[in-house]
């Protein structure tokens, strides 16, 4: 680093060491800023970016980190042409940069007309941090195409806006140098502060209820707008009368949200006081920087927002006396009862056929045929009857026979003896000592 342009000789040594205070960053700006602002504090010298025709130089400054995501990096600069570069952020300590760098972009050193000229000329960076976290923030030099210069100063303090942290540089693609532990560069950085979730209903209007009712949930949607992350608190109901308001389905405290990341809550109404009353109380939704800032740093910034909750408590019905509620499920199947009386004795159904002469009309003509008709009555006690011992079946309706056959196994073969149209019949079959009658219906 040069005392215009002599903090450091070309040769790469120190020409001025500057003195080294108890501490390099003095007190972390408070949580909560948005800005780092150096480019009115005192200056009276410059760290060399680049020199013609080879002087290719690393200079940056540390700082620690307000919030978890830098925008923009402004350095007050000077250039007698347009000077590629790099821009660099690295994790840093007090010892300088740590490690390779975390991000790289191309960028130009705009000329300024001369080398002696400065102006602020500002990168956009767009990159998340860890809120608390210790920075080095660098502009690496490409090939030298002209004279650049970055302004800084020794603001004679170790501590306050004039000094978030010391001056490094690295000359001519050595290591870099013990950071200057009293000097800063002039430059102001643009860090994103976590903004207010968002709620959606806002307020919120519930249907009116008769007390002791639980209503339907309304779902609330909460959004996180901003580009750093935020992790919400405990989502609470608070107010006069909080207790008519119940929580449901809370899938939000605790929650870390990203830009445009939404979680959602439901919330019921449940009034306890006889109506007609109005009932209001407020959903409490806290939130807190999202970033995870290291042991021993301050608490990051932390706020709440809230969305109005009302509805009405209607009075009882006169007429309901206690309130009715919904009908619960089945219970479960009970025992198996006892065995009940035995019933009375069955019925037994004689069933009696005789062949009968009959007088048919088939198309047009008449036609003598012998019909079965049989008869059917109750009796009771010990019944004798005699049957032929031939497996016999007839199929008959209202008296007159319509096919007759035999019974082979589980088989009825029939031959009809006249025409059998569709219908309901009845078919007898005798199995030696025994007859069965069964309904059929032919299609």
């Amino acid at each position: 680093m040069r005392t215009r342009k002599s903090f450091i000789g070309r040769g790469g040594l120190l020409a001025v060491l500057l003195a080294v205070g108890a501490g390099w960053c003095g007190s972390a700006p408070a949580w909560g800023d948005t800005l780092i602002d150096t480019t009115g504090c005192y200056t009276n010298g410059s760290a060399q970016v680049s020199g013609t025709p080879n002087n290719a130089n690393e200079v940056g400054n540390i700082f620690v980190a307000p919030t978890g995501y830098l925008k923009t990096f402004a350095a007050n600069l000077a250039a007698d042409g347009n000077q590629p570069v790099t821009l660099a952020l690295y994790n840093a300590n007090s010892s300088g940069p740590v490690g390779s760098a975390l991000w790289t972009q191309p960028a130009t050193i705009d000329g300024t007309g001369s080398a002696s000229t400065y102006a602020l000329q500002t990168f956009i960076v767009d990159q998340p941090l860890i809120t608390g976290q210790t920075y080095a923030f660098a502009l690496i030099s490409g090939a030298p195409a002209a004279n650049a210069w970055w302004a800084s100063g020794q603001p004679g303090t170790t501590s306050g806006a004039c000094y978030p942290g010391p001056l490094i540089d690295g000359y001519a693609g050595m290591n870099w140098f013990p950071p200057l532990t009293n000097s800063v560069s002039s430059f102001r950085a643009d860090f994103e502060t976590a903004q207010a979730p968002t709620v959606n209903p806002s307020p919120v209007a519930f249907v009116a209820a008769p007390a002791g009712t639980i209503g339907d949930a309304q779902t609330i949607t909460i959004t996180s707008p901003g580009q750093v992350a935020i992790t919400l608190g405990q989502l609470d109901v608070s107010g006069s009368d909080g207790d008519d308001f119940v929580v449901v389905g809370d899938h939000c405290s605790g929650q870390t949200l990203t830009q445009g990341a939404t979680c959602t809550v439901g919330v019921r109404f449940a009034p306890q006081a006889t109506g007609p009353a109005a009932r209001t109380a407020i959903l409490t939704v806290p939130y807190i920087d999202g970033s995870s800032p290291p042991a021993g740093a301050a608490s990051p910034p932390s706020g709440t927002v809230t969305d109005p909750l009302s509805g009405t408590a209607e009075p009882v019905p006169a007429s309901a006396g206690a309130i009715v509620g919904a009908t619960g499920p089945a219970g479960v199947t009970g025992p198996t009862g006892p065995t009940g009386p035995a019933g009375r004795d069955g019925r037994i159904e004689l069933v009696t056929c005789k062949a009968v002469a009959r007088t048919v009309k088939v198309r047009g003509h008449r036609r003598r045929v012998t019909a079965e008709q049989c008869t059917a009555k109750l009796v009771s006690g010990t019944v004798s009857f005699t049957v032929g011992a031939q497996d016999v079946a007839t199929l008959s309706r209202s008296g007159a026979v319509y096919a007759i056959g035999r019974v082979a196994g589980t088989r009825v073969v029939l031959q009809a003896r006249d025409t059998i149209r569709p219908g309901r019949y009845v078919l007898t079959e005798r199995r030696g000592r025994s007859t069965t009658r069964r309904e059929v219906t032919i299609r």
